[in-house]
C-alpha cells in the first residue's frame, strides 16, 4: 500500500483526519486527510491509525457534537482508503487497518 500525501501541502505523508471549520452548533467546514503541517490550522483531528482501529468509538464520540457531519468525515476516510487501496470488510463494513 502506498502512503497518501497530505491534502494541504501535498508533500508530507498524511497522518490524521482533520476538521477545518467552526466548532459550533451547526455542521460546517470540511474534513481533510493531512500531515503534521496542518497542526496550526486544523480545528479537530484524529490520527488515522486510531480512527481505523476504533472507528465505532470515534463515530459515537463525534455524533454528540453539533458541528459534526458524518458524511463529510467519511468522504475524507474514503479518499484515504482509495489512495491506500484499502478495502472494507463485506460483513461488518470495517476498514482494513493501516500498518
Amino acid at each position: 500500500m502506498k502512503n497518501m500525501p497530505c491534502e494541504v501541502c501535498n508533500r508530507e505523508v498524511a497522518v490524521s483526519f482533520s476538521f477545518f471549520g467552526e466548532r459550533c452548533l451547526v455542521p460546517n467546514g470540511e474534513w481533510k486527510v493531512v500531515g503534521n503541517c496542518a497542526s496550526d490550522t486544523e480545528t479537530y483531528w484524529i490520527f488515522i491509525k486510531d480512527f481505523l482501529q476504533n472507528e465505532e468509538k470515534w463515530i459515537t464520540h463525534l455524533s454528540d457534537k453539533g458541528w459534526f457531519e458524518r458524511k463529510w468525515l467519511y468522504d475524507a476516510v474514503d479518499r484515504y482508503r482509495a489512495a491506500r487501496k484499502m478495502k472494507r470488510c463485506p460483513v461488518c463494513g470495517a476498514a482494513e487497518v493501516a500498518r
